[in-house]
């Protein structure tokens, strides 16, 4: 099966069981679906080991803590990033973000950034 399917179905389980947390990584997604940026109930979130050049600008995790995107191929982060609140790890490394901290100095209790 298709590793962009068996991570759609994971995406919506994760979606109608309010799961807090999700794990994608090493599926070697390139793009991600739009659906995973609105369970709103997710806090870590591990997309590690994909081929992810981009994420969506719509992003409405409010609620997420914990993010790992690192071995991806992205360059950017979205302004959206900046309104995330309660972030407080980000695993950035192995990409090419050049953006991540002008866009966390504005959140307070941000803890870790790699």
């Amino acid at each position: 099966m298709n590793n962009d399917i068996l991570a759609l179905r994971e995406i919506e389980w994760a979606e109608r069981k309010n799961l807090s947390k999700l794990d994608l990584s090493g599926y070697e997604l390139e793009r991600l679906p739009d659906l995973l940026f609105h369970i709103s109930t997710l806090r870590d979130l591990n997309l590690s080991g994909n081929h992810i050049r981009e994420i969506p600008d719509q992003i409405d995790l409010l609620n997420l803590t914990t993010l790992n995107l690192s071995r991806n191929l992205i360059s950017d982060l979205p302004s959206q990033f900046a309104n995330l609140s309660k972030m407080r790890r980000l695993n950035r490394s192995d990409n090419k973000i050049t953006n991540s901290e002008m866009l966390f100095s504005r959140l307070k209790l941000f803890h870790a950034l790699q």
